[in-house]
């Protein structure tokens, strides 16, 4: 997960029990129009996806917070891709199981399975110091961030606050 992200998300814990529980309590004050209880919409697109129930829990609900983190993500995404790509030109599997560790927690900020599943692929492959197949798992990956960039972009559309 990048280094912004993680910012962004421990923001939105509240500190009660271990810095866990999140912000949508009867007493929070972002209440009201900064929280969303369910995401109401009506054509199907990308975002259609996406466990939204899921990703608003990261955020507490939080829909600005939900918009920052994707920001963030789509900001970052080329240059996340860059590091494990560099990693795999330079055949170098401790590079790769950092680079694709960071991005396997920021997809699964976003509870996307299939960047989950290429993101982990690559750092299983550096972790074992063996890369054979992983420049497909890395096209594998580059799609799968591709759709969820397109899913998310739609969700922050299809979400006000």
């Amino acid at each position: 997960m990048s280094a912004s992200i993680q910012v962004v998300l421990e923001f939105a814990r509240c500190g009660r029990v271990g810095g866990r529980r999140c912000l949508p309590r009867k007493d929070c004050s972002l209440r009201g129009a900064h929280h969303v209880n369910a995401l109401q919409l009506e054509r199907p697109g990308p975002a259609d996806e996406l466990d939204r129930k899921a990703i608003l829990n990261v955020v507490g609900g939080h829909v600005p917070l939900l918009h920052e983190i994707i920001d963030i993500f789509v900001s970052e995404r080329a240059q996340s891709l860059e590091e494990v790509e560099s990693a795999l030109r330079a055949r170098h599997p401790e590079r790769l199981r950092l680079a694709a560790h960071a991005l396997h927690g920021t997809a699964g900020n976003f509870r996307h399975r299939p960047s989950c599943t290429a993101a982990r692929a690559l750092e299983e492959m550096g972790r074992d110091r063996n890369l054979a197949g992983a420049e497909e798992a890395f096209v594998a990956l580059t799609d799968a961030l591709a759709q969820l960039e397109l899913a998310l972009l739609d969700l922050k559309s299809r979400t006000s606050y």
